[in-house]
């Protein structure tokens, strides 16, 4: 296992990526599922305003996303929270407990405008890689696609587990509906491409993802409607 380095640097980009124990499928991409985990990052990103979210993806039994930071003290901070709700809240909608994570997850700094771009490739390439969807646009689940291929935003709305429990001790509980935010998802371009304009930021991420295509093009694929029907309890033969 790699450790999170003990220390970051400003405007430096990592990579982290973060499993389910066993390669359990906990995260298999339902509605459900996708709105949790979106709703982690941003509420994560309200609570610490100084990282920077550039792209994320979450497969069925892992999570890659990547960060920088204008304050680098939160970004231990930040993985926590994020890991945390994502495990708690996925616990309780598949009705289990315990240990959810199989690790820390495993924290990588991305050193040069090149590899930033591999990376952000690599993240997109994960369902047709992977033989589940024909193209990064397809995924079900949660992700950073259309925001990168349009304006940089990702809906995202959260509802804690500790706000719904003081909610259901009180005289009179709210209804549930009201108890959710808005944490809209604002993606920062990476270091490398910052200085684009939006229209040309919007070409360099569809390029990426038309070159994934073409990769992939003609593979046989699981499909959208198959993945979000799979046995959540299932796990890979190979893992």
């Amino acid at each position: 296992m790699s450790h999170c380095p003990r220390w970051y640097l400003p405007r430096l980009v990592y990579e982290v990526t973060i499993r389910t124990l066993h390669g359990t499928f906990w995260m298999r991409p339902d509605p459900e599922c996708a709105a949790i985990v979106a709703g982690a990052f941003g509420h994560a990103l309200r609570r610490y305003p100084g990282v920077r979210l550039h792209g994320f993806d979450a497969q069925s039994n892992h999570l890659h996303y990547l960060v920088s930071a204008t304050e680098p003290a939160q970004l231990p901070l930040f993985f926590g929270l994020v890991h945390s709700n994502i495990a708690r809240q996925i616990n309780q909608l598949r009705r289990r407990s315990g240990v959810f994570w199989s690790r820390r997850g495993k924290v990588i700094p991305v050193l040069d405008a090149d590899a930033q771009l591999d990376r952000l490739a690599y993240l997109l390439s994960q369902g047709p890689k992977s033989h589940l969807v024909a193209s990064p646009t397809d995924w079900p689940g949660a992700c950073s696609t259309p925001g990168l291929l349009g304006d940089m935003t990702v809906p995202a709305r959260y509802k804690g587990l500790d706000t719904c429990r003081r909610n259901r001790l009180r005289r009179t509980p709210r209804p549930e509906a009201e108890l959710e935010e808005d944490v809209q998802i604002t993606l920062s371009p990476l270091p490398a491409l910052e200085m684009l304009a939006p229209d040309e930021l919007r070409a360099v991420h569809a390029a990426l993802v038309a070159k994934i295509e073409a990769d992939h093009a003609g593979e046989q694929v699981m499909g959208a409607h198959r993945l979000a029907e799979q046995d959540p309890e299932a796990r890979p033969e190979n893992f």
